[in-house]
């Protein structure tokens, strides 16, 4: 078995323990196809690269396991697969409107402002 597809098979394994089902679950989810891993289970079976990304990038998002966190195992496989996980949203208080670049040029607008107004 390849590499990839033994990776593919154990994260999806660790999905599915995480959420209470079995491997049919995720295959519908992700491939529309229930018996995507029954089949990808036999040896002779294979798996292109388009189905492979689209697991990756399923597989990579915190929001798709119970506990919000990617196992170690599973980043892993999104990693050699070349997928990059998704970027985490900015925290509260961090996001553009916010930033403290924006108030300093405010500041600094107005006080040349003022220079004119004064000079």
């Amino acid at each position: 078995m390849s590499d990839l597809k033994s990776r593919l098979i154990a994260s999806a394994k660790a999905w599915a323990d995480a959420h209470g089902c079995g491997l049919s679950r995720l295959g519908k989810r992700v491939a529309g196809d229930a018996n995507f891993f029954v089949r990808l289970e036999a040896e002779e079976a294979t798996c292109n690269l388009a189905t492979l990304e689209k697991f990756a990038r399923f597989l990579a998002e915190a929001e798709n396991w119970p506990d919000g966190a990617v196992p170690a195992a599973v980043s892993a496989f999104v990693h050699v697969t070349g997928v990059r996980p998704p970027l985490a949203p900015p925290s509260p208080g961090n996001a553009p409107a916010a930033s403290p670049a924006a108030p300093i040029r405010d500041v600094a607008n107005r006080v040349g402002a003022s220079r004119v107004d004064a000079a």
